[in-house]
């Protein structure tokens, strides 16, 4: 912690000593050389200089800096600080924080459930009081301040569960919408927000506000949820980072990659009470965009397969139909009709699966169409309506036909041959008896 000179509204200025008993000094501009006026430390009132606005060097009241990285040093390059300078009692211009007050550094570190208290002495000169220089406890000056930090031993709590999947989008190969909340830390109201490849965030998507900026300009600001009691946000479907957003959006085109595991974590910037600080980051969590990859239609809605569009000599039996899956849906309506506008219905039903069998069967020759629609988790509007036409009746079978009659030629060798055996019957009986 360190406690900064009280600051002017004037460009940079060096302060010459006292050039009188009264303890004036003199505001000379460091590059111009301009002489700004006089401020006399002891009645805290400031003469403008030659062709000064007199109002050009008001002292504003100090504030006290402190770092997460303590003992690091300051300035030092890629160390961030933040000086609290709002005051719950505002006191008129002209606290003034000089030193480094090592005695009265902080207070309640010593568990993680207790406000850290940053104290300052004011140097203010100004005014006496009861004989001591500088001290008037009616206007709050020469006071010891202690500004109470709730902000520095935690980061905010995350509430969307680590790990999560989401799913990718059909139209553009990218993320569908990823929504993101967590607890509001003390009194913030105003935060930043990363996205990025790697848990060490050195390849970021989002960036909402560099770690120097103190406006948040690189975004428009600091992020404000809509509700921040409820701090929430979402990346939308094929989102990427955009300087215009709306509403609880943080992006507007599409980058996050489907089959890509991507890191988030949360700080706070910006308290309730208008005070610009900064917590430690919160702890980082990951979701993952599913695989996929942009798929082309012919027309919208469900995808029918089979039998497919003017289908002709399907079978009456068994008729099976099915349909690509729709995104998300766990429940269909299937429709199957003698006429186009599907009134004269044969068979309707729900089913879990991109599948339908129809039990009986189908006339021949006979035109027929049918149709889906998703009905949960949300209904969808009707698919395209396909229709084919079921073969045509098979033939029916032959007549038997009554056996061909013997030829007469067949008859007369039979006649011969019998004729032949019975002759040579005679002959063989008349030869025994002789």
């Amino acid at each position: 912690m360190v406690a900064p000179v009280a600051t002017t509204t004037t460009a940079t200025a060096a302060v010459a000593a006292p050039s009188t008993a009264t303890g004036a000094v003199s505001l000379t501009g460091v590059t111009t050389g301009a002489n700004y006026g006089t401020l006399d430390l002891f009645t805290n009132t400031f003469v403008a200089g030659p062709g000064q606005v007199p109002a050009a060097a008001v002292v504003a009241n100090a504030g006290v800096c402190r770092t997460l990285w303590p003992l690091d040093g300051m300035p030092k390059p890629g160390i961030v600080w933040d000086c609290l300078d709002v005051y719950v009692s505002a006191p008129a211009a002209g606290v003034n924080f000089t030193l480094e007050p090592w005695s009265l550094k902080k207070c309640g570190c010593l568990t993680m459930d207790t406000d850290t208290i940053l104290w300052a002495i004011d140097a203010e000169v100004g005014g006496v009081f009861n004989g001591a220089l500088g001290y008037n406890p009616a206007a709050n000056q020469g006071m010891v301040w202690g500004f109470s930090d709730c902000m520095a031993k935690v980061g905010p709590t995350l509430i969307t569960e680590d790990g999560m999947l989401v799913g990718c989008d059909p139209v553009s190969g990218r993320n569908q919408e990823v929504n993101f909340c967590w607890e509001q830390l003390c009194v913030a109201d105003e935060y930043d927000i990363e996205i990025a490849k790697n848990e060490d965030f050195s390849i970021r998507v989002i960036d909402w506000v560099g770690d120097g900026n103190t406006t948040g300009a690189a975004c428009v600001g600091f992020l404000r949820p809509v509700d921040i009691m409820t701090p929430c946000v979402f990346f939308p479907a094929g989102g990427a980072s955009a300087p215009y957003v709306h509403a609880s959006e943080i992006a507007q085109w599409g980058n996050l990659e489907c089959g890509h595991t991507y890191y988030w974590r949360v700080q706070v910037r910006q308290c309730a009470t208008g005070q610009q600080i900064r917590s430690p980051w919160s702890e980082v969590r990951s979701f993952t965009i599913k695989a996929g990859l942009p798929v082309r239609a012919d027309y919208y809605g469900i995808k029918l397969l089979a039998p497919d569009n003017g289908c002709l000599g399907c079978a009456v039996s068994p008729a099976s139909f099915s349909w690509a899956p729709f995104k998300g849906t766990t429940s269909y309506k299937f429709v199957l009709a003698k006429d186009a506008a599907l009134a004269d219905v044969i068979a309707e039903g729900e089913v879990g699966t991109t599948a339908y069998e129809y039990d009986g069967t189908l006339d021949y020759s006979t035109n027929y169409f049918w149709r889906v629609m998703s009905l949960e988790p949300a209904p969808s509007d009707w698919s395209a309506t396909f229709s084919f036409q079921t073969e045509a009746a098979p033939a029916p079978p032959p007549a038997p036909q009554a056996p061909p009659s013997t030829p007469l030629w067949v008859w007369v060798v039979i006649a011969i041959g019998l004729a032949l055996g019975i002759a040579t019957l005679i002959l063989i009986l008349r030869t025994r008896r002789e």
